[in-house]
């Protein structure tokens, strides 16, 4: 028996703002690069802070279900910056 060989691994970065900050990976993302993390969909959210509103997400946004949620899912098949 061979061990099956591991797919490809991304780096994804969701940068907070002022006026808030990014929950991805079931984890606050603080900005921070997170890496290893394999293809695949994966929920990710955005809390407002007081006197903020939620606009979209930006950046690379083209795995993104609905970029005018806040609170939705992307798809990594590539290293991404949201």
């Amino acid at each position: 028996m061979t061990n099956p060989t591991p797919g490809p691994t991304y780096t994804v970065q969701a940068n907070n703002s002022a006026g808030g900050y990014a929950t991805c990976f079931n984890g606050d993302c603080n900005g921070a690069p997170i890496t290893g993390v394999s293809t695949g969909t994966y929920p990710i959210s955005a809390t407002a802070l007081s006197g903020y509103v939620f606009n979209q997400w930006t950046g690379n946004t083209a795995g993104i279900a609905n970029v005018a949620s806040a609170n939705t899912s992307i798809t990594i098949s590539g290293n991404t910056n949201i």
